[in-house]
């Protein structure tokens, strides 16, 4: 019959499908680069997930443009609207209390200077980044994290280093650095 209408999966995707994102639908909000104390093994990111649908990491590299590279090993999914943090280290004994979903070790380090994060899904299609510089527009502050305006969730407001700023949310864990990890980030203000 020509008249064959597609199942529920070809129309609209259930919560529980799990779909490959275009550019910009998982966006870079915050970044630890400089924690109180040793960097190693405190420095963390994180992505939130602006899609209707779960997306699955396995495969995605992250790297900056230099040497720092590595690929999610194993399923990590991300809920749509939700958060999800990579860092260094996962056990919050050891990481100054930042809750990591997924430890990427010693292969990844984020410049307290001027640095960059890129995001590229398993088929090597770019999904966002970032290249903070330094202070001259990204904020550079010890032991805060940069963190983009929750209103501005989007792969190009986060392009701009006017739309971060350092987190004056009350500080997390056990380190004393200020932040948000996995949550939704605190408003900049002037």
């Amino acid at each position: 019959d020509d008249d064959v209408q597609p199942d529920d999966d070809d129309v609209q995707p259930d919560d529980d499908d799990v779909l490959p994102p275009g550019t910009g639908e998982l966006v870079i909000t915050e970044v630890l680069v400089n924690p109180n104390g040793s960097d190693s093994p405190m420095e963390w990111f994180e992505l939130y997930n602006a899609t209707a649908s779960s997306v699955d990491l396995e495969g995605w590299t992250f790297s900056d443009l230099g040497t720092d590279s590595f690929v999610v090993v194993g399923s990590l999914v991300v809920a749509p609207g939700t958060y999800v943090v990579l860092g260094e280290e996962t056990e919050t004994a050891y990481n100054g209390g930042a809750p990591v979903d997924y430890e990427y070790s010693t292969l990844m380090s984020l410049g307290n200077g001027a640095d960059e994060l890129v995001v590229t899904d398993e088929l090597g299609a770019l999904v966002d980044q970032i290249a903070w510089d330094d202070g001259a527009t990204f904020p550079d502050t010890g032991g805060r994290s940069m963190n983009l305006d929750p209103t501005l969730l989007d792969d190009v407001s986060n392009d701009d280093g006017s739309n971060w700023c350092a987190s004056y949310a009350p500080a997390y864990g056990t380190n004393g650095d200020n932040g948000t990890p996995g949550a939704t980030n605190w408003a900049c203000t002037p």
